[in-house]
């Protein structure tokens, strides 16, 4: 099967009522620079994945990794009609992941739409800046991750009309970073042109950080790569650079270290006075995060009576004061254990999805709110229940041999969230729309409504890790 582009000829397969095209390289880049548009000669192989972006795997840093994996992979099942358009932004701590995690049977399903997901760089290729120190065209280096995303969704914007999808019905999902990367690229000037549909999954846009805060990032990377010099970061090795930022992003606070920044280059220093301004994007969208995020701690055997403010200070920085003493408050409340849960839930994600609920809400945009609530409640568990492949269900309920109502949920879960894909809305009529009616879907088994109250902690800024 051969798709002819404006880029050069495309070869995918199909199988199983699906057209697969992997692996398509949608962007070039070099080492901390801006991507740029490529094209070929003849007809480029798709019928597999291409490299994943550098990163750790689990210690290693040499499986199927490369320092330029800007590729994506289009599913659809047909190649002549305009279907509506699922595309997914990874998550992984801004640090780890690829676009070959999901099965896109088991998204799709029986479903008429185009499933697209894509790759972006990575920890300190995507999200180290340089632009204090280094040349004019080193300037967008705090933001190439996001420059990445933007132009894979361009590419989608120009193209996927040749494989049987709307360029004008494009959805956005983005979970934990892949959420918080879309918090951000929201407020992009492209961004209006390229998609009219979002679902934000335990993420908003709390992750742009200022550029104080990325400049002693990078600094203590430097510390930690024993250099003077930026420059120096040009010629290292792949795995040189990958060593310094396992180092670097050692501790609790790993998954707060990389993420956005607010540069003047590719996202205004302004950023967030204009999250609540006609700048930012306007459209539909879904947006919600689960009860117990950072239960995983528990989950770990962390002791929070030892480790409590540690956590909070290495995930908050100047933050972590105001978290610690509310944590010290609800205490009395909850116990020191779920004081801390909560605390550090709310203040990492249930805050700003909520912030950012009512922030499009007030802008003329129409928002679903959610909240998982289905045990154990934790970081991205409607996409776990929903969209990622159901031998992960294993990993969260093993003591559960039965997973049918498990299974059922998530189908439920799934099914609203490809209706509001295909239809503008979610499928359940009692689910209504911030604007109609302040209330919020909870995902616990059964499913239900509830007005929605002022449940999360709510004293932070809008940037939550400040140095």
């Amino acid at each position: 099967m051969i798709i002819e582009t404006t880029l050069g000829k495309i070869e995918g397969y199909k199988e199983n009522n699906l057209y697969l095209f992997k692996g398509i390289p949608y962007a070039v880049a070099e080492r901390f620079q801006a991507p740029q548009s490529i094209s070929w000669k003849g007809i480029l192989d798709c019928t597999h994945y291409r490299d994943k972006a550098a990163q750790i795997v689990e210690g290693d840093i040499t499986i199927e990794c490369s320092e330029n994996g800007l590729n994506l992979n289009v599913y659809t099942p047909s190649l002549n009609e305009a279907l509506p358009v699922l595309v997914e932004i990874h998550g992984g701590a801004f640090q780890n992941g690829s676009n070959q995690k999901m099965d896109p049977y088991h998204v799709i399903g029986n479903r008429r739409l185009v499933y697209v997901t894509i790759n972006y760089r990575l920890g300190v290729f995507g999200y180290l800046y340089l632009g204090k120190e280094l040349k004019e065209e080193f300037q967008s280096s705090g933001n190439n991750g996001t420059l990445d995303q933007i132009a894979a969704l361009k590419w989608v914007h120009n193209h996927i009309h040749q494989f049987g999808g709307d360029p004008n019905k494009v959805t956005v999902l983005g979970s934990s970073a892949g959420a918080k990367s879309l918090g951000a690229i929201m407020m992009h000037s492209e961004a209006k042109h390229y998609f009219q549909q979002v679902i934000l999954v335990s993420g908003a846009a709390q992750s742009v950080r200022d550029i104080n805060t990325a400049q002693k990032i990078t600094k203590r990377y430097k510390e930690i790569m024993k250099i003077e010099d930026l420059n120096d970061l040009l010629t290292m090795s792949v795995s040189e650079l990958l060593k310094g930022q396992q180092v670097l992003c050692k501790g609790f606070g790993s998954t707060c270290i990389f993420g956005p920044v607010a540069d003047d280059v590719v996202i205004p220093s302004s950023f967030f006075k204009k999250l609540d301004s006609k700048d930012y994007w306007q459209g539909k969208a879904i947006i919600g995060s689960s009860k117990h995020e950072l239960v995983f701690f528990k989950l770990m055997g962390i002791d929070f009576h030892l480790y409590g403010e540690q956590i909070a200070r290495e995930l908050f920085g100047q933050n972590a004061s105001i978290a610690i003493e509310d944590a010290k408050i609800l205490m009395k409340e909850y116990g020191e254990e779920e004081a801390w849960i909560k605390v550090l839930s709310d203040y990492m994600y249930r805050t700003y999805s909520y912030r950012l609920g009512r922030i499009l809400t007030e802008n003329g945009s129409t928002v679903w709110q959610y909240s998982t609530e289905f045990l154990p409640a934790c970081h991205c568990m409607d996409h776990i229940l929903s969209f990622e492949p159901r031998e992960k269900l294993n990993k969260y309920f093993p003591d559960i041999p039965d997973k049918k109502e498990i299974i059922r949920l998530g189908d439920m879960i799934k099914d609203a969230y490809l209706s509001f894909v295909e239809e503008g809305k979610p499928n359940i009529e009692s689910w209504k729309p911030l604007n109609e009616s302040n209330c919020q879907m909870i995902w616990d088994d059964p499913i239900h409504i509830e007005k929605l109250e002022d449940e999360v902690c709510d004293r932070f800024p809008d940037q939550v890790y400040i140095l």
